[in-house]
Formats: structure tokens, sequence, C-alpha cells
């Protein structure tokens, strides 16, 4: 299953209430062929008898994976 599908499939299940949210990790990439991490968090506010109200969505960029590792290590051995 792709991103889009795996995506999709988590909103119909936040749509029928099997989950109370859906945190999905996106992978943008910038023009100079670096990359953007985003991680979006979706929920619903539900009325009274449970139907969705609205769609509540955030988000936000993190560094890649490699990226975070040298800013750890930086951290880790930078001298106060």
């Amino acid at each position: 299953m792709d991103d889009r599908e795996s995506t999709l499939a988590g909103h119909a299940r936040l749509w029928r209430g099997d989950i109370a949210h859906l945190d999905v990790e996106k992978r943008y990439v910038r023009k100079d062929g670096s990359a953007l991490w985003v991680r979006v968090t979706t929920s619903l506010v539900r009325d009274g008898g449970a139907e969705p109200v609205f769609r509540s969505s955030s988000s936000a960029t993190y560094p890649a994976q490699g990226d975070a590792a040298a800013l750890l290590q930086n951290r880790l051995y930078s001298p106060p």
C-alpha cells in the first residue's frame, strides 16, 4: 500500500470512529532536492450524536532522520 492509499484508509477509519485521531508523516521534496518532513495530526469534533461537525488538523515540520541524528550528535558533543 502506498502512502496515499494508507492515508486515505486512515481517514476512512477516522470518519467511521474507529480511531480518535490520525497521525501522518509526509515527505516533501524541495526544489533543491532536500527533504522536508511534516507530521499532520487530524481529529474530528463530533456532536452529541457522534456525527462529525468539523475536522481539526495541525502540522509540524521536523528534520529528516539523518539531519535529526546530526543535530542530536552536535547537542551531545558541543561544549556548553
